[in-house]
């Protein structure tokens, strides 16, 4: 018989990995070896409901089993209709956060057979059995669970036993241990057991060097709160600078329980951390069951700057007892710490969760049919709501997107603006922006807008050099391409797939000169800089980051490479007086 399990991701991405589903599997695997055969099929929202149909409906499913969360309910519910009227004697089964949090909701639905509500990776053996065994009678338990959570260590592996290929995905999911000491009242963690299970160590250790075999590039560690017992925090850490030094972590950790070490044994892998703020205020962390020492944070996360470590936070806006103003409060507070990334959410109530049973209580309104996104509270009109999403968006595309992390308190000083200022700002002007503009186009568009506002615009072509050579150099060192195919040039030429070329009005280079001996007040750089008319072009030759010095005729030249424009790129190789240089071109390993 056919088990396909089937998950509705938000987009193809490297976190596009069906992990609950593929345990689930891995575990029936287990079990029937001979009498099912696991079929997972990953489908995606921007695609049409008749694809992921087909792709389920191709394998004739005997049983379907379906992962719902907040993003794909709608769609999952539709699939399930779908598959019950195509295959009437198909099983379906759902399980996932939203399942786990109204498992009566679900049961209700005629086309579900059975509701897990938690684990379900034993939940589901006995009704298999059951229903494999035609001489007993099925279950009329249409709910099951949640029961007592699985043993971790009886439980195999979907990537050690085949049930996730890893050649068909680029970044895993990966679950160290289960369990959340914390009780936030907002989080879906917060139902689920506080003891801490573990994996054990040699399952760690042989799916570590499977990904690392399979070249894997980023791991997104599932852990809720990965520092929370130091020591075996440390030990992990440990071996993953040993077995896997070249792939990207992303963790998330408590600023609370770092230290010294920890900070430095995170500074010796690839990887970036979040850190879930949420407020900075007292009152609004207490009504969600948090608590902040605004003097310890700051002090921790002082040890990863220094560490020179990537990290992040989170923040809500609409949470019970805050408003608009003390929600820009927590912003300033925030952009003081200089983090990579700052990511900005409204309050969901979760069902399930304790903030849903107290939704009444605090006042809270709230949308069903819209990811139980919170519209309005006591403290947090609507139009103020509707404010902190277009300061959130803003947030996302100028700094989060465009990797401003590297400049931006630079800058931020001559505007005398506070963070939330400037953001507020920068969101007025989204309205006039088109909703696919690039984060480097958004940048010069609100540079421009508030530097000129604040007649300080003999700053703004600084600035905007400034800003474009960050956001090429960050760009190809982070991706090793600028994603587009090798032009070839001649039989023997071809231009470099890394390049990225850039017209200055300043030498930047000059610019960050000055920034590492310490002048990094703009006023001060306009004052040592004189205007010149530099051309770059940025390249990876063999993991080495290289800039080269072009002259108008060769910054022309790969222009026309660039655009695929053959007839101008053709006509310079010919020309022998550019001989000499398309060799020192060739040397910069421009054209290979």
């Amino acid at each position: 018989m056919k088990f396909v399990f089937a998950c509705v991701h938000i987009q193809q991405s490297s976190r596009s990995v069906p992990l609950g589903a593929a345990a689930i599997a891995a575990n029936v695997k287990k079990h029937f070896p001979e009498e099912i055969e696991i079929v997972i099929v990953n489908c995606y929202l921007t695609d049409p409901i008749t694809l992921h149909i087909e792709k389920i409906a191709e394998h004739n499913p005997d049983f379907l089993g379906i992962s719902i969360y907040l993003w794909n309910r709608e769609i999952s519910l539709e699939i399930a209709s779908r598959i019950k009227h195509s295959f009437p004697d198909c099983t379906i089964m759902v399980g996932g956060s939203e399942p786990s949090a109204r498992p009566e909701f679900y049961a209700e639905n005629p086309n579900i057979d059975f509701v897990f509500s938690g684990e379900a990776e034993d939940l589901i053996i006995p009704v298999l059995k059951q229903l494999l065994d035609k001489s007993r009678a099925p279950t009329t338990l249409r709910i099951l669970g949640p029961g007592s959570p699985p043993d971790l260590t009886n439980l195999p592996s979907p990537y050690l036993d085949g049930t996730l290929p890893l050649e068909k995905y680029t970044g895993v999911l990966w679950e160290l241990s289960r369990g959340c000491p914390f009780r936030c009242y907002f989080c879906f963690e917060s139902r689920g057991h506080n003891s801490i299970r573990r994996f054990s160590e040699t399952r760690i250790i042989a799916e570590l060097e499977q990904f690392y075999k399979a070249d894997i590039s980023e791991i997104f560690i599932l852990d809720p709160t990965f520092n929370y017992h130091k020591e075996e925090a440390k030990k992990l850490l440990r071996l993953l600078a040993e077995r896997a030094p070249e792939i990207h972590f992303s963790l998330e950790i408590r600023a609370e329980f770092l230290d010294e070490e920890l900070s430095n044994l995170f500074a010796d892998i690839f990887c970036t951390l979040q850190i879930g703020l949420q407020s900075i205020h007292q009152k609004v962390l207490k009504s969600i069951n948090r608590t902040f020492n605004q003097e310890i944070f700051t002090e921790k996360v002082f040890l990863l700057h220094e560490a020179n470590v990537a990290y992040g936070f989170d923040l809500i806006y609409g949470l019970p007892e805050d408003t608009l103003s003390g929600f820009l409060e927590s912003l300033d507070y925030s952009f003081s710490l200089v983090p990579n990334h700052l990511d900005i959410f409204p309050l969901a109530v979760l069902p399930g969760t304790e903030l849903f049973h107290r939704a009444d209580a605090y006042r809270l309104n709230y949308s069903s049919a819209d990811s139980w996104i919170v519209t309005s509270t006591p403290g947090f009109s609507e139009a103020d709501m509707a404010k902190a999403e277009k300061i959130a968006e803003a947030v996302d595309l100028f700094y989060n997107q465009g990797k401003a992390v590297s400049w931006f308190d630079i800058i931020l000083p001559t505007t005398n603006l506070q963070p939330s200022e400037f953001f507020t700002f920068a969101a007025n002007c989204l309205p006039e922006i088109p909703a696919d503009i690039d984060p480097f186009t958004f940048q010069v568009e609100v540079i421009t807008k508030i530097f000129t506002k604040l007649n300080i615009s003999v700053f703004i072509d600084l600035t905007i050099d400034f800003m474009n050579y960050f956001w090429i150099t960050n760009n190809l060192s982070h991706t090793g391409t600028d994603k587009m195919a090798a032009v070839k040039i001649t039989d023997r030429l071809k231009l470099n797939d890394s390049i990225a070329i850039a017209e200055f009005t300043y030498n930047p280079l000059e610019i960050i000169d000055l920034c590492e001996q310490g002048t990094t007040q703009l006023a001060d750089i306009l004052d040592l800089c004189e205007k010149e008319q530099t051309y770059l072009a940025f390249s990876i030759e063999e993991s080495e980051f290289a800039i080269y010095f072009a002259s108008f005729e060769e910054y022309e030249f790969l222009q026309a490479a660039l655009n695929r424009d053959r007839r101008c790129y053709i006509s310079y190789i010919d020309n022998p007086e550019n001989s000499k240089s398309v060799e020192n071109m060739v040397k910069a390993g421009l054209l290979l």
